[in-house]
């Protein structure tokens, strides 16, 4: 990637590439400017910075989350400004700072990861930046997903006949079988919250996760089934386990809410 200023990047799962990508010695961050790489959610951002650090600091004994690398989400600016190389930001962040810079000078490589997710802000985010690289040309930019639809962002990113080169990252998936119901079911969380007492009390040991659609959802799902399961523990105590292991609880992870939550529900 070295070679070419924009790259577009598939990996079935993208947090392996991202950390595959981050952990990287040789990432350009020339002439005192940094690496930028954006997520989508806030929570992302500060979870993926802490790893990245983690594992940098594993191999060099000299890397430190809030030092040579940090993050930045609203209201909160964890960089130190002079030894930060490697920022991790929120795709709203990046367009505050445009506004100040259009250039994005600071930077001499800005990674856009999660692209698939579309959201407004990650939109105006890759139109911008294309604009960027025609006024910047020792600017490079890496667009980074699982789930990309790689022909159309190739022809949209592309800088004239110089087509953005596609690099696929090798992950391991694993197997997934696919169930339907045979009708619509009328109570679609009441039927949520039986299948998964129902995967609990057939299946072998093992981890559930559930997706609802709104915080309301998660913490009644999460009542109900600790409560569902206590009662199916009482019927059949030889039979059926604890629905919560001895190291941990039913948890509710808000992925798309302003702070990480995580609440036992005992």
């Amino acid at each position: 990637m070295s070679s070419t200023r924009c790259s577009i990047n598939i990996s079935l799962l993208s947090s392996s590439a991202k950390l595959a990508l981050a952990r990287r010695h040789n990432l350009p961050h020339l002439n005192g400017k940094l690496v930028a790489c954006t997520q989508p959610q806030r929570v992302a951002a500060i979870s993926v910075a802490t790893r990245v650090a983690e594992e940098m600091d594993a191999n060099a004994n000299v890397v430190s989350l809030g030092k040579e690398v940090g993050y930045s989400i609203p209201f909160e600016d964890m960089i130190e400004p002079g030894t930060t190389f490697l920022k991790y930001l929120t795709d709203d962040m990046l367009l505050q700072e445009a506004v100040a810079d259009p250039n994005l000078q600071r930077y001499s490589t800005i990674i856009v990861d999660e692209a698939h997710e579309r959201t407004l802000a990650t939109d105006i985010l890759i139109g911008l930046l294309k604009m960027v690289l025609k006024r910047r040309p020792d600017l490079k930019l890496i667009i980074m997903s699982a789930t990309l639809d790689d022909a159309k962002f190739r022809k949209y990113i592309s800088l004239g006949r110089q087509k953005a080169p596609l690099f696929t990252l090798p992950s391991r998936a694993f197997p997934v079988e696919i169930f339907y119901t045979r009708e619509p079911e009328p109570d679609y969380l009441e039927a949520a919250i039986l299948t998964v007492l129902m995967v609990h009390r057939v299946e072998d040991p093992g981890d559930i996760l559930l997706f609802l659609t709104e915080e309301e959802e998660i913490q009644e799902a999460c009542k109900k089934i600790a409560s569902e399961a206590d009662e199916l523990i009482n019927q059949d105590p030889d039979n059926i386990g604890p629905l919560v292991s001895s190291s941990g609880f039913l948890i509710p992870l808000l992925l798309h809410d302003d702070q990480a939550v995580h609440r036992d529900v005992k």
